[in-house]
């Protein structure tokens, strides 16, 4: 994959100048070198209704390996749907998965954490979100609700700061298949 350069448009309220530079400069010399799933869980309660309003949430950490030459983006994503004219604690549909990220650096490169954790939340949030939607459209499909697709990454999202992002939008959910 190529190097995703950040907007020169200003960061999201709250975000620290500097901070955006140091992740800029990751931007231009990491290389990703490997993508996994590191944990996942999902479920479906019984006939749910339809439509449902799904919810998707992210959340983002950075790190350094001890040796300083790789970074580590990890990204938790959270999909939920509940029925749009019910108040429900408990979603009906859930899917969650977190993916890690690692990417070559130069052993050299200073980079605090909160530079990290911005890199992650906008470079490792871009570069995870194609593995989180095939994830989801492939377990929506095993639990019963084919057609199931996550809306396509927009950039200004990743633009917010660190930590949570969520997006909510009124979704049509297929019917679950009958046996």
């Amino acid at each position: 994959m190529g190097k995703t350069k950040a907007p020169s448009r200003k960061e999201g309220p709250g975000v620290n100048p500097s901070i955006a530079d140091a992740a800029r400069r990751l931007f231009d010399v990491v290389r990703i070198v490997d993508v996994r799933l590191v944990e996942c869980r999902a479920y479906l309660r019984g006939d749910t209704p339809r439509p449902l309003l799904l919810s998707t949430r992210r959340d983002a950490r950075g790190s350094r390996s001890p040796d300083g030459r790789q970074a580590c983006a990890q990204v938790r994503f959270t999909l939920e749907g509940r029925p749009d004219e019910n108040g429900k604690k408990d979603a009906d549909l859930f899917i969650e998965a977190t993916f890690s990220a690692m990417y070559d650096i130069p052993k050299d490169l200073e980079a605090s954490d909160d530079a990290l954790d911005f890199f992650a939340h906008t470079n490792g949030t871009f570069n995870l979100w194609p593995y989180w939607r095939e994830f989801v459209q492939t377990m929506a499909n095993r639990m019963g609700v084919p057609g199931l697709t996550v809306p396509t990454y927009r950039i200004e999202e990743a633009f917010s700061g660190p930590g949570s992002a969520d997006r909510t939008q009124q979704g049509r959910t297929p019917r679950t298949r009958r046996k």
